[in-house]
């Protein structure tokens, strides 16, 4: 996490594929990161057996997140961004775009 960066209350941060945050970016309330997804290809075996996948989550400097946004394995915000509130992140934004929805897609640019 960068210099003067906070993150709401409540959050969760899985981190076992990395979460990477710069400096200055505030986030809301309730904000997961989950940086780990289940494989679930093959039909024929229970998906809890089947293993996971870790990506890490780069989130860049100066980003403004919402309340309640989910972050997915392999999501990037560039700088200056903004992420709307409830909104599920996975892919990569550039910098100084509004993200909103589920899933995110960019709404307009700063």
């Amino acid at each position: 996490m960068g210099e003067y960066s906070g993150i709401g209350d409540h959050a969760h941060i899985g981190c076992s594929g990395g979460v990477f945050l710069g400096a200055n970016v505030i986030a809301g309330p309730y904000v997961t990161f989950h940086s780990q997804e289940h494989v679930a290809d093959d039909l024929s075996e229970p998906i809890r057996l089947q293993g996971t996948v870790e990506s890490p989550i780069r989130i860049e400097d100066n980003v403004w997140i919402g309340a309640r946004v989910t972050f997915l394995a392999g999501s990037r915000v560039g700088s200056g961004s903004i992420v709307a509130a409830g909104s599920v992140v996975r892919g990569v934004f550039p910098s100084n775009c509004v993200v909103g929805g589920v899933p995110a897609k960019i709404l307009k640019y700063r």
